[in-house]
C-alpha cells in the first residue's frame, strides 16, 4: 500500500492541496493587509453594500471621509439618503459632524445630534386680522374674517395645535355687563377661556389668550374667533383683533 515513502504518492496528496487551495480562494472573500484585525478572527475595515443605490444600506467602517467612512446611509426606494450615522456631510441647517441625521423625501434634514430643524419645530398655519365688529347676544358667534384653516396630513400622527389671539374692545353702556371674545376648535370641539372687556362704557381695553389642541388628527380642521355679551342689553364692539396658529412639531 502506497504511503508517505512512495514519491507519486507524494505527488498525488501535493495536487490534491493544490486544487482545494484553488477552489477555497475561488469561495472565500479575500482581505487586503489593513482590513485584517490584530487578533485572529477580527476584521479591521470593511464596506458592506453598495453605496448610493435605492431601497439599500451601505456601510463602511473605518476612514474619515465625511459621506463616506466611517458612515452607514439608508436610501428609500427614490434612492434618497432618509437615515445616516456617522461622519456626516453638511445638509442645509444640519452641519458635517460625527452624528446621526434624519431626512425628508426631498432630502432636507428633519433632525440631527444638535436638534430639530425649520418648521419641524413650529410653523405658521395662518394669521388673520379683523376690525370694527359688534356683538350683542349672550350667543357666542363668529368673528367674521378670523376663520383659518388648515389640514394635516393621512400619513401624519396627530398634531399640537397652539392658536394665540389678542383683542382690543370696548362696550357701549355702563350695565357692568361685558364683551367675550374666545378662539373656538373645529365648532366647539374645544375652546379657549373667555377673555373680559368692558364694564366701562366706551373704554378701550386690550387682551390677549391662547387655545392649546392636542393630538389633532389627521384631516380638514378650523380654528377661529367667536365673541358675544355676559349679559343683555349691552353691545361689545371689537375694534382689532388678530389670530394666528401654529402646529408644534413636523
Amino acid at each position: 500500500m502506497p504511503g508517505w515513502d512512495d514519491p507519486r504518492y507524494v505527488q498525488q496528496q501535493f495536487e490534491k492541496l493544490q486544487r482545494d487551495i484553488k477552489a477555497l480562494q475561488t469561495t472565500t472573500l479575500p482581505f487586503a493587509v489593513h482590513q485584517k484585525g490584530a487578533i485572529p478572527g477580527f476584521m479591521r475595515a470593511v464596506q458592506i453594500g453598495d453605496a448610493n443605490q435605492k431601497s439599500a444600506m451601505w456601510i463602511d467602517l473605518v476612514g474619515n471621509t465625511p459621506g463616506q467612512a466611517p458612515y452607514l446611509a439608508v436610501t428609500d426606494a427614490n434612492g434618497t439618503v432618509r437615515v445616516e450615522l456617522g461622519n456626516l456631510t453638511a445638509n442645509g441647517s444640519s452641519p458635517a459632524q460625527f452624528g446621526i441625521r434624519v431626512n425628508d423625501a426631498t432630502g432636507s434634514p428633519i433632525f440631527d445630534s444638535v436638534g430639530l430643524f425649520g418648521n419641524r419645530v413650529m410653523q405658521s398655519l395662518g394669521i388673520t386680522d379683523v376690525t370694527n365688529l359688534t356683538f350683542n347676544s349672550t350667543t357666542f358667534a363668529t368673528v367674521t374674517g378670523s376663520s383659518i384653516s388648515f389640514t394635516i396630513p393621512a400619513n401624519h400622527p396627530p398634531a399640537n395645535i397652539l392658536a394665540l389671539f389678542i383683542g382690543t374692545g370696548q362696550v357701549a353702556t355702563n350695565n357692568g355687563n361685558v364683551g367675550f371674545l374666545r378662539a373656538n376648535y373645529d365648532n366647539g370641539t374645544q375652546t379657549s377661556g373667555n377673555e373680559n372687556f368692558g364694564v366701562l362704557a366706551n373704554f378701550a381695553q386690550t387682551s390677549s389668550g391662547f387655545l392649546f389642541v392636542t393630538g389633532a388628527a389627521a384631516g380638514s380642521h378650523t380654528i377661529r374667533l367667536d365673541a358675544a355679551v355676559n349679559a343683555t342689553p349691552q353691545t361689545f364692539t371689537l375694534i382689532e383683533a388678530a389670530l394666528q396658529v401654529y402646529q408644534l412639531g413636523g
